[in-house]
């Protein structure tokens, strides 16, 4: 085990007070690195997306008819993974990069559930989330997309599943985040990959053109799609700025995950 501070056999219940000590240099480290303004950005990706559902969704929630029951599984993704975002964010800033790619799992699973049960609308597959049956994110939802090619969303997936599992490369086995910067970099890809692809389905399939209707015809506060307007822009320019040195295999990733999906058809 790799600690910066001393780990020795003699000093019994000392992991967590090293492993702590390790945490914080850790963080002070990365803050002086050129990996700081990776996490200001995606801190205020994560905060400009918050601004945008809290003027809308209250509104969608009490207004708009979201056929076939899809707003519970919409909802429940973005707003979990709110928290989500938040603590595989801090893990990973922590140099905790192992545990926090469960967690990314989780995202990346959530989001493609809830935009398959939108352009889908199937009710066999709704009904499962709702039952909390098991639903099989690539025989039941990946491979069920026609159209665009599948394979860059499979590909993403592959490491993902083997980061939540028992198999070699899942966790760590070393804290000092300077025998582990790469690692450090891909969670940072990971989380902005996430980030476009979370914002894809708040923006097209929670915000839709009904909630939108809703906030400007009925809020009371009328400057408030106005901010969402200035909120959407925002967005659109950060994440440019977050694609910028995103490797070509992710940035084909965000490209087929925000495109228009044609689904094979479940029997209902």
């Amino acid at each position: 085990m790799n600690l910066d501070s001393p780990y020795k056999v003699d000093q019994a219940g000392k992991f967590f007070e090293n492993a702590h000590i390790t945490f914080q240099q850790n963080q002070e480290k990365i803050a002086q690195s050129e990996s700081n303004a990776d996490f200001v950005l995606i801190e205020e990706l994560l905060n400009l997306q918050y601004d945008f559902a809290s003027i809308y969704l209250s509104i969608a929630a009490h207004f708009v008819d979201y056929e076939y029951g899809l707003f519970p599984i919409l909802s429940s993704a973005f707003y979990k993974n709110m928290f989500a975002f938040y603590a595989s964010t801090e893990l990973t800033k922590k140099g905790l990069y192992g545990p926090a790619r469960s967690i990314l799992r989780y995202i990346f699973e959530s989001i493609t559930i809830a935009k398959f049960c939108s352009v889908s609308r199937n009710q066999n597959l709704i009904q499962k989330w709702i039952n909390e049956d098991h639903i099989g994110l690539s025989n039941d939802v990946i491979n069920k997309i026609k159209s665009p090619d599948n394979s860059n969303l499979k590909k993403f997936l592959k490491p993902l599943n083997s980061f939540s599992h028992h198999t070699r490369s899942a966790q760590q086995v070393s804290f000092n985040i300077d025998e582990n910067w790469g690692e450090l970099d891909f969670n940072i890809d990971l989380l902005k990959v996430l980030l476009e692809c979370n914002y894809h389905v708040l923006n097209v399939h929670i915000v839709n053109n009904s909630a939108i209707y809703y906030v400007k015809a009925y809020d009371r506060d009328e400057t408030q799609h106005e901010k969402g307007k200035s909120l959407k822009k925002d967005l659109r320019t950060k994440f440019s700025l977050s694609k910028k040195n995103l490797p070509s295999e992710y940035k084909y990733v965000i490209r087929d995950f925000i495109r228009k999906w044609v689904v094979k058809q479940h029997n209902t």
